[in-house]
């Protein structure tokens, strides 16, 4: 997986590990092997496009086991981290969209509160 800032992106990890170790490392795990996959894809050229990508890969990997939230961390992880992370957004169906921005809006109301504790 190639990210925008290798530090960050470890962070990141250990972020979502520090939070609950099991789910943390599913999360980033799932991440890091979709991202993997669309770069192989990408580089074989054997896909039209991004959209393409995605679906062949997504398929490879054993998604009817993943909860739809930890989904929904993999596209927010993605869209910070990986250098295709634009892109990916701008390639969500609807409904991944609207997922994606959920899981966003959940993570800033989550850090507001945590400031306006720490303020107290």
């Amino acid at each position: 997986m190639q990210v925008k800032n290798e530090k960050a992106w470890l962070e990141l990890k250990l972020g979502y590990v520090n939070i609950n170790e099991q789910e943390g490392k599913s999360i980033t795990d799932f991440a890091e092997r979709w991202a993997d996959l669309i770069e192989e894809v990408l580089g074989e050229q054997t896909v039209r496009n991004f959209r393409e990508a995605m679906d062949m890969t997504v398929s490879r990997l054993d998604t009817d086991k993943i909860p739809i939230t930890v989904f929904a961390e993999v596209l927010a992880i993605l869209s910070q981290a990986w250098i295709y992370g634009e892109e990916l957004v701008g390639n969500l169906t609807h409904i991944e969209y609207r997922l994606f921005e959920f899981t966003i809006l959940s993570k800033l109301l989550a850090l507001e509160e945590l400031a306006a504790n720490e303020d107290q």
